[in-house]
């Protein structure tokens, strides 16, 4: 069982983004960073990924790196893990989420050069639902019979806006949100079938919490949401300069210095809603939610 941040665990941060195209040579706000620590030798610098498919080289290498030495890896990655409950249920007749992760790499196609089709993916989504929606939110020139470019566009879906976890934070969008500031929707149709092949590059090594158990694994994978953090006292300096760095350098701050990983990892999840729906780790619990 987890007892916190030990010396043989490594901490993995990822902010994800949903761009379109490869992120500029220097590094910019709204781009991909991720952030490694460990108890025993502390925080590295972040890293600034272009691509996504640069992103995921990168994690598949450090994490066989860590795995090998013996450490066991929490990775924390920023976009929902799962929808609204029933969600799963519509799409591909199943309450496990991890169905779902299934159907989105299949539908997902993803390009080295971060070109993408998520629009038309969520737009053939929106068709298995009645309605219209609930997806909704694309570019003013992308146009899909099936996916409004506005969320007021939208009815008849039968579907909840957000998840039990997003009403428990501030400032959390909703995951049918596709464009413009805060669309994690997009970032999480392109972020599910990342770590859906992360999941099958480390088969038998790995978990997904809370949809599955195994806290002794040597690779658990954890959502989280850096704005639930301040960055009060997080250096500003180089790349640290931008906020999504610095916002990653924090996450593992956090879970190395505190017990939220332990405490949480630990809890007896028995509500079915955070089962299918997903939780975002750092968020309290409700307490009928575990035994």
């Amino acid at each position: 069982m987890i007892a916190g941040a030990t010396s043989q665990q490594t901490i993995i941060a990822l902010d994800w983004s949903s761009r379109s195209k490869p992120s500029p040579k220097a590094p910019v706000a709204d781009a991909i960073y991720s952030c490694l620590g460990r108890a025993d030798s502390g925080i590295q610098a972040p890293q600034y990924h272009r691509t996504r498919q640069a992103a995921f080289d990168y994690l598949v290498a450090v994490i066989e790196s860590e795995l090998d030495q013996g450490r066991q890896v929490i990775l924390g990655a920023d976009f929902a893990f799962g929808y609204p409950i029933g969600t799963a249920q519509k799409l591909c007749h199943s309450s496990d989420p991890l169905a779902l992760w299934d159907v989105l790499e299949t539908r997902i196609k993803d390009a080295p050069n971060n070109g993408n089709n998520r629009f038309s993916v969520a737009a053939g989504l929106n068709d298995h639902f009645d309605g219209i929606g609930p997806f909704w939110g694309c570019p003013a020139q992308v146009t899909h019979a099936s996916l409004p470019h506005k969320g007021n566009d939208r009815h008849g879906h039968g579907m909840a806006e957000y998840r039990l976890c997003d009403s428990q934070t501030r400032s959390a969008q909703s995951v049918w949100k596709l464009f413009t500031t805060g669309s994690v929707g997009s970032q999480t149709l392109l972020g599910l079938p990342m770590l859906n092949r992360l999941r099958a590059r480390f088969a038998g090594r790995s978990t997904v919490w809370p949809f599955q158990d195994d806290v002794d694994a040597e690779l658990i994978i954890v959502e989280i949401y850096p704005s639930l953090y301040d960055l009060d006292g997080v250096p500003n300096d180089g790349i640290m300069a931008i906020k999504d760095a610095r916002q990653v350098y924090r996450v593992v701050q956090e879970f190395l210095e505190t017990d939220v990983l332990a405490h949480t990892l630990s809890s007896d999840i028995r509500s079915a809603q955070i089962r299918q729906e997903g939780w975002i780790m750092g968020v309290p619990l409700p307490k009928d939610a575990i035994c």
